[in-house]
């Protein structure tokens, strides 16, 4: 009998872990088992589990679930990179993505609401319409190949970048922004600052004239000579706050 050789050319299985490149034309399809790697020179006292996928060749790139990546994140085995991955519209919220690789991803219309984006590479990702309220931006790695909303790469800008001499951020949308430790020795007149975590934040000689600053979280954060006229704290938490020296209506508070 002539054995007909598999048709190998749309579809292989490979163990995630082993990849260093790109997801990009690739379905990814986790299979129902786990398949053993056998151990490494040198290394020859563990053997490593790999997720086990299909990878199917198509035009677009690899669309995952949010329990899929989760699989992927929580594996110590896997290498933590997302690289070329189809996430858009799906919800990651409260997720610790810290450090993984997304250059190339699709996180378009994603929900990344209260989610740890520290050391995360997003070069030439596509971060349109993203969800950032609360999420965590220090040291979020983009270049000008990076899609995201201004207000967020305003964010971004201000958290990262501490600038010697006063920002004008005068007006500015920064509603909801993860801005905990930040340096805003800035211009923020009439400035959304509503629902922000502005822990331990250094605003001293801050001008917050008219800024709103409701539901927003102060503890701890430096507000000396600060001038707070007019600025909305309704909600606010302050405790621990350094207002010495500050200036604002005793009605406002």
């Amino acid at each position: 009998m002539i054995k007909t050789p598999p048709n190998n050319a749309c579809t292989r299985r490979v163990g995630v872990g082993a990849f260093s490149g790109s997801l990009r034309g690739l379905e990814l399809v986790p299979a129902k088992r786990r398949c053993l790697v056998p151990p490494q020179a040198g290394n020859a006292s563990r053997s490593a589990h790999y997720l086990v996928f299909k990878i199917e060749t198509r035009n677009s790139m690899a669309k995952l679930t949010r329990g899929e990546v989760e699989k992927i994140l929580h594996d110590p085995n896997i290498r933590h990179s997302l690289t070329g991955a189809d996430l858009a519209d799906v919800d990651l919220n409260h997720m610790d993505l810290s450090s993984v690789d997304f250059r190339g991803t699709n996180l378009e219309n994603a929900n990344l609401q209260w989610t740890n984006l520290q050391n995360v590479d997003v070069r030439g990702a596509n971060l349109k319409h993203a969800d950032l309220r609360h999420a965590n931006l220090l040291n979020l790695v983009l270049d000008e190949s990076t899609q995201i909303d201004s207000k967020w790469y305003l964010v971004w800008d201000v958290y990262n970048h501490a600038l010697p001499s006063r920002r004008d951020l005068q007006g500015v949308d920064m509603s909801g922004a993860y801005l905990r430790s930040a340096y805003l020795f800035a211009d923020l007149r009439n400035a959304d600052l509503s629902n922000c975590n502005l822990t331990a934040a250094l605003l001293r000689f801050a001008d917050l004239r008219n800024a709103n600053l409701s539901n927003s979280d102060l503890r701890g954060a430096r507000l000396t000579v600060a001038d707070l006229r007019g600025a909305n704290l309704t909600n606010a938490k302050l405790e621990d706050a350094d207002l010495s020296g500050a200036v604002f209506n005793e009605d406002d508070l």
